[in-house]
């Protein structure tokens, strides 16, 4: 199954930064992080190509995700990398 076209910057941009995917906890961070920038759907979306995680459970990590406490030196490193692959960028036009 393909991406569809509008998801492909977010994939890639996520493949770029997670080159080999990403733990458990990356992922939890990337569904918080990206959160305000894309539509429910959509997020889950991409997140469900990115690890081949049913959409269901996606969606429900989604609102788990925002109730969750994670330290603030690891969201930085994540943002920090998302920043060297052109993450202000991606927010600008996605």
């Amino acid at each position: 199954m393909k991406i569809p076209e509008f998801l492909k910057s977010t994939y890639t941009m996520i493949s770029e930064v997670f080159p080999d995917g990403f733990c458990e906890e990356y992922y939890w961070i990337m569904l918080y992080l990206l959160y305000d920038y894309m539509a429910d759907e959509n997020l889950a979306l991409v997140m469900s190509y990115f690890t081949n995680k049913p959409l269901g459970v996606i969606v429900n990590d989604i609102y788990k995700a925002h109730q969750m406490k994670f330290d603030s030196e690891l969201l930085d490193e994540i943002k920090n990398r998302l920043n060297k692959c052109g993450f202000e960028e991606w927010k600008k036009t996605d």
